[in-house]
């Protein structure tokens, strides 16, 4: 199961627990099937960062 560590609405770090020893520091992390650092999360759902250039 995958965790992601969120400030401010961004993702800054996933980790892989087990599902059946989460550790009490990350227990209210939401799971995170997908994405990574720099998405963002809205309290229920990620979204990949938006493209922004020329």
């Amino acid at each position: 199961m995958r965790l992601a560590e969120i400030d401010e609405g961004i993702v800054v770090n996933v980790i892989v627990v087990d599902p059946d020893a989460v550790p009490e520091w990350c227990a209210d992390w939401p799971e995170c099937a997908e994405g990574g650092p720099g998405w963002t999360f809205d309290g229920e759902t990620f979204a990949a960062p938006t493209q922004q250039g020329s």
